[in-house]
């Protein structure tokens, strides 16, 4: 048994879509990034739940936060992924598509290329 969610991610806020399959229910939240206590929601979840995201340059802090979280990380090829989706921006496809492992696991660039990044585009960095 597990949690499998799939993650809308935005700048300001994210869309999480999870299901526990201990009893198959299908929740939906957004989280403020400046307002909800993000990392305090994923850590609630049994780990290690499976997370789902679609890969973005902006993520990187994200997948930080889900494995520092104890949870298995997704990545997904945003193209491979609309196919599955019953509407535009629709996470459950994401949920599903983690739980059926059609995701690989994420590319990490090295520390002193993700330092490179921030310096390069230090607005992009979780505060």
């Amino acid at each position: 048994m597990g949690v499998y969610s799939g993650v809308d991610l935005h700048v300001r806020t994210e869309t999480v879509c999870w299901m526990d399959t201990s009893d198959g229910e299908v929740h939906e939240r957004t989280l403020e990034h400046d307002r909800d206590d993000v990392c305090g929601f994923y850590a609630q979840l049994a780990a290690p739940a499976v997370v789902g995201v679609e890969a973005s340059g902006y993520s990187l802090w994200f997948h930080q936060l889900i494995e520092a979280t104890g949870h298995r990380l997704l990545v997904g090829n945003a193209s491979a992924i609309r196919p599955f989706a019953r509407s535009p921006g629709q996470d459950a496809t994401l949920s599903e598509a983690a739980r059926g492992s059609r995701s690989r696991a994420p590319h990490r660039p090295s520390s002193a290329s993700a330092s490179m990044a921030m310096t390069i585009a230090p607005n992009c960095s979780p505060t």
